[in-house]
C-alpha cells in the first residue's frame, strides 16, 4: 500500500527536536528514497540563516519551486541535499523540489548549527 505522507522525527542527543511531514504526492522518487534510507545518521549544516541542510548520496529533480517558506522541507538536487528553511526565501539558486513541512520544531533545528549531528528515524504514528 503507498502512504501519502510520512511523519519523521529528527534528534539530536537522544532528544526528539522537529517532526517533519514529508508529502509523497510533492515529490515521490524522493519521498521512496528518503524512506528507505530511515534511520539515518548525519550531520546537518546551515547555509547562512537561510536554511539548514544534510547530505544524501541520490537525490532527484522533480517538480522544481521558485520560493520557499519558513519550514518547508525541500531536495536540493545540485547539492546532493535535503534543505529545512529556518526563513522565508524568495529565491533560490538552486533547483529545489518541495518534499514537506515541519510540523514541530523549526526554532529548535535553527539553534543545531551551525554543524551538529542528528538521527532521522520514523515517527511511531507517522504513516498515513
Amino acid at each position: 500500500m503507498i502512504t501519502h505522507y510520512k511523519l519523521i522525527k529528527i534528534l539530536s542527543n537522544s532528544k526528539e527536536i522537529a517532526t517533519i511531514k514529508l508529502h509523497r504526492g510533492w515529490s515521490p522518487r524522493n519521498y521512496d528514497l528518503i524512506v528507505s534510507m530511515l534511520p539515518i545518521k548525519t550531520r546537518i549544516y546551515c547555509k547562512g540563516r537561510e536554511f539548514a541542510y544534510f547530505n544524501l548520496p541520490n537525490i532527484y529533480v522533480e517538480k522544481t519551486i521558485p520560493k520557499i517558506s519558513k519550514g518547508s522541507v525541500f531536495a536540493l538536487p545540485s547539492m546532493k541535499c535535503i534543505g529545512i528553511a529556518l526563513k522565508d526565501i524568495s529565491s533560490i539558486r538552486y533547483n529545489a523540489c518541495l518534499l514537506g513541512i515541519v510540523t514541530e520544531g523549526i526554532d529548535a533545528i535553527n539553534n543545531l548549527c551551525p554543524v551538529s549531528f542528528i538521527y532521522i528515524r520514523e515517527d511511531d504514528n507517522g504513516q498515513h
